[in-house]
Parts: C-alpha cells; structure tokens; sequence
C-alpha cells in the first residue's frame, strides 16, 4: 500500500539550503529560521528581507522553522506577514511540515494564523495523515480541534486511520476513533482497511482496538486477502490471529489466487499458527474442501493435500480418528520435504502412535525437519541425543540442536542450561562451532553426509570428550531422568 512520505522535510531543507540563491538575504534568512536564530530573524525582516522568498524546492523560511520546531521564529514571520498557507511545488504547506516532525506549538501558531487544516499535497495527504503516520498524538489532537476532516482521504485512498494503524500508533488510532473515523475505510490501491495493515504488521492492540471499533474482521482487500490471511504471512503473529480468531474471522476464507490463512502459514513456516489453524476445526475445513476432493488431490501426488489429510485423519476433523492413515499421508508429505510433515512423522514415531514405536526413526525424520528450521524438532532432537533415545548419547550434538531453538524455544533453552553445567567448556565451545558450521551450510546449501548436518564421523577433540573417571558418567547418566521428565513435560502438547 502507498506510505506516506516520511522524511520529506529532510529532501527539502537539503534542496532549500543548498546551491546558488539568488538573494543572499532571502539565504540568510533560510538559515536563521532552520536554526531558530530569533534575533538574526528579526534582523533580516527590519532589513526588509522577502518573508515570502522560496528556495529552489519552493520551501519558505516559513516552513522550514516549523518543520525544525522553531515556534517562536514562525511567530516572529507570521508577524512579518509570511504567507502561511503557500505550497512547495509538492503541495506542502507550513503546517504539514511541523505535523509531519510533530512540532506541536507551531502547528498551533499557524492554526491560529489560518493555516488550512485539510489542504493537501500533490498526492492527496494532509497535515493529519502526516501526524498521524508519525505516532504525534498531541499535534493529531489539535489538528481535529481544528476542524480536520478525519475521513479525508489521499489520492490513493490512504486515510489517517489507515496511516496510525500500520505503524501501531496506538494512543493516535484511539482518538481517531473517537473522533468517528471510518473503521473499514480502505486505501484505494489495495484495498487494504485499517485492520489488515495493522494484522499484517502484527499490531496486536491496534488490532484489538479496531475490533472494538466494530471493525469488519472478514473484509476483503483488493487481491482477496482477509486480515487473517495477512496475519498468518512473512511477519505471522500467533496472538493476532487468535484475537482475529475470536473475533470470527473466517477461517476458510480465500484469496483472489486461493490462498488461505493456513497455506499462508506454512508457506511462512509458522508452525505456532499452522498448528492453532489445524486443531481449531480441521484442515479440510480451512482449504474450503470436502474431504473426498482432497483425498483425491493428495492421492495425485500433491504434497499440500497429502499434509492437510493427513491432519484430517490426526485430529478426527470430518472424518473418523485414524493414527495409521495420518501417519501413511504425512510419510507421503515428508517424503516430499514438507518440513511439518517431517516433524510430526517424527512425533509419531516417538510416541507409537499410528506406528510402531521407534526411536531410531523418530529421529530420523524429526531431524529432517530440524534441518529445516522447524524449531520443535530442532527441540525434541536435541532432547533425543541428550537422552540417547533413537542415537548414542551425545551432549554435543544435544547442546547444538538446544542452542538453535533457543532463541524460539524457552524449553529448549531451559534444557540446554540444564546440560551446560555437565559439559566441559571445549564441549559447549564445540556445540556452538558445530551450530555455527550448520547455520553457514544451510546458508549456502551444503549439508553434511548425515540427515543432521554433521559429518558422518566426527574426531573426538582430545581431552574433550571422554567423561573422566565414573564421577563424570554419574552425573550425566543422573541428570539424563531429570531432562527427560522436563523434556516430556515441555513437549507431550506439542506433538499429540
């Protein structure tokens, strides 16, 4: 969607102060008003300096005090008779360019002088889109006082609602809405209403402030988008779309080119919401599906259908409970790289459910998805080394995969902590290197010889890796129940 100009005012003092002038007073008087200088001001307007004189960009001293916040200086003009409603050749005026750098007392001085409070630029914006795209609470307040229009909207149909929500300007969207903004007004171009840039941009009280407003949860954009399915994209935030959520967004919803919130989601590899979406009523339902359409599809060879009835089958959404045949429709998903696939495959088998349990292939395919960045695999496969479940115990390789869920994963870090204090520093140091070394491989596209990212065989560092004496297997082979009940405990939601 069209923003709005931010940091204007800095191409124009650039254009305004610089090059040659012709009037070398009307250049002074550039200058002192830029800086404040109050006493050269008025200096130069007893030397009868052009209060109205314009740069080369069209701006006047006028607006370049306001801009630079400099209200006694505008005063001191506007005394000389500065023209307060003149307009660069861009449509700015003195008072858009104090609105847009929020200088509060000057946009009062030029009120209160006559400023045109709804005129607008070249692109249609005015004094109270600028503030408010730029969170200035106060200027936004005296600008409605003023008589701005607050519908008014831009050449492109941007309005200040529009421009605050996108930026999470929360204090400013409150008090237009209480000035009676249009709620479900939409920018022209894309269609886009307050609500979808603001869950877009994962706002989460802008958002709820909208929905409060009676903002329409289930409006569409230009292209077909629903703020649901512009939350679930690049930026998802889980507590946005479950805000949308109860609100009674529709989950079913698509785009113009049949994308839902939940394809949107796993594209973006969201899995926190891929996984609210699919337990909340079935994939089938959220692909505007029946059941016997996506069997075929997924019988085809679709990779996207394949998971999605899977989920069916796992979560007895449309059909009947069935373990055996989710795990049949996600191996065929895994089998095609479907990194969530993968790792419930892998959760499956860990746990024996809808196969026969076993480690060694819980491993295997949670740690593809693992490689794939999936962070709770990236959690379990760490636990599954420091445990020894499925791969000879390993607080190396335990601590490594720990260490990149962290940052997403307060269990993952919590575990890692735990099996810190029983490694060696070259241990922890050689986690991190091993870490570092599958970050850059992924970078590039090179992966090691084992699903894990790691050489097939790795040297042991010398002195590093074998416990000293029995002490030292004591206390890994005691600690190994306590992460185990931690990891258990932390984990059994996410993978039922």
């Amino acid at each position: 969607m069209t923003r709005l100009r931010i940091g204007g005012l800095v191409v124009m003092l650039a254009c305004a102060l610089g090059g040659t002038r012709a009037n070398a007073q009307g250049n002074d008087l550039f200058h002192a008003a830029q800086d404040g200088d109050l006493p050269r001001v008025k200096a130069l307007l007893a030397a009868k300096a052009d209060v109205n004189a314009k740069a080369p960009s069209g701006a006047t001293a006028l607006m370049l005090a306001s801009g630079a916040c400099h209200p006694e200086v505008v005063g001191a003009l506007l005394s000389a008779k500065a023209d307060v409603n003149v307009k660069t050749p861009k449509g700015g005026t003195a008072l858009t360019f104090a609105s847009e750098e929020g200088c509060l007392e000057a946009a009062r001085a030029l009120l209160s002088a006559g400023a045109d409070v709804n005129a607008s630029d070249r692109e249609g914006q005015t004094a109270l889109m600028q503030s408010s795209a730029n969170g200035h609470l106060e200027v936004v307040r005296a600008l409605l006082d003023a008589g701005a229009v607050v519908n008014a909207n831009a050449g492109s149909g941007l309005t200040a609602l529009v421009a605050a929500s996108q930026d999470g300007h929360l204090a400013v969207v409150r008090a237009l809405l209480d000035a009676k903004a249009d709620v479900n007004a939409k920018d022209d171009q894309e269609g886009f209403t307050a609500l979808m840039v603001a869950s877009q941009n994962g706002h989460l009280a802008v958002v709820r402030a909208l929905l409060d407003a009676m903002a329409d949860v289930n409006d569409k954009a230009s292209n077909g988008a629903t703020a649901l399915i512009l939350a679930s994209g690049k930026k998802g935030q889980l507590e946005v779309v479950r805000a949308l959520v109860a609100a009674k967004a529709d989950v079913n919803a698509k785009a113009a080119d049949g994308t839902t919130a939940l394809m949107y989601a796993t594209q973006n590899d969201h899995q926190d919401i891929v996984r609210f979406l699919t337990q909340l009523i079935g994939p089938a339902l959220l692909l505007g599906q029946s059941v016997d359409a996506l069997r075929t599809t997924a019988a085809q060879g679709d990779s996207d259908a394949q998971f999605n009835l899977a989920g069916i089958y796992d979560h007895g959404s449309g059909l009947k409970q069935d373990q055996a045949q989710a795990a049949i429709w996600y191996r065929k998903a895994a089998d095609q790289g479907i990194a969530a696939a993968q790792g419930r495959l892998g959760a499956m088998y860990g746990q024996g459910s809808g196969v026969a349990q076993n480690d060694t292939e819980a491993v295997r395919w949670l740690s593809k998805a693992a490689d794939q960045g999936v962070v709770d695999a990236q959690t379990a496969v760490g636990g599954m080394y420091v445990l020894g479940r499925g791969v000879a115990k390993d607080f190396v390789l335990g601590y490594m995969w720990l260490n990149i869920a962290a940052p997403k994963d307060a269990a993952a870090a919590k575990l890692r902590d735990i099996i810190s204090s029983h490694m060696s520093r070259d241990q922890i140091a050689e986690a991190q290197r091993n870490g570092a070394r599958l970050d850059r491989e992924r970078a590039t596209g090179h992966t090691g010889a084992t699903p894990f990212g790691m050489p097939a065989k790795r040297p042991v560092p010398r002195g590093t890796r074998r416990p000293v004496g029995h002490m030292r297997c004591a206390r890994q082979n005691g600690s190994a129940a306590r992460i185990a009940r931690l990891l258990l405990r932390q984990r059994r939601a996410d993978w039922r």
